[in-house]
């Protein structure tokens, strides 16, 4: 890892945390020193959310292949019942 603040390239985004942390009246060292707890602190909670999103994503896909299984399955049974009662039902039905 980087011992370069957060947020101290060019090219990095900075957020409106940082970016108070710049503009406030203190001294560079303590600010340097909380703008890297911010920065590691964005990419703890960063990978959490990523973890628990995609956690959620596969439970969301095994939901789903659950849900077909069971449609399926029901549409066996009612076909199944359907030709039975077509099979079964010889006489003419009374109006």
């Amino acid at each position: 890892m980087s011992s370069k603040p957060a947020g101290s390239s060019p090219s990095s985004p900075i957020g409106p945390d940082q970016r108070s942390l710049r503009k406030s009246a203190l001294p560079a060292r303590p600010r340097a020193v909380l703008e890297a707890i911010l920065g590691k602190a964005g990419a703890i909670l960063e990978e959490g959310l990523i973890n628990a999103l995609n956690e959620f994503d596969q439970q969301m896909f095994r939901l789903a292949e659950q849900a077909l299984d069971q449609v399926t399955l029901s549409l066996a049974r009612l076909r199944a019942e359907l030709e039975r009662d077509d099979g079964s039902d010889d006489s003419p039905r009374a109006a």
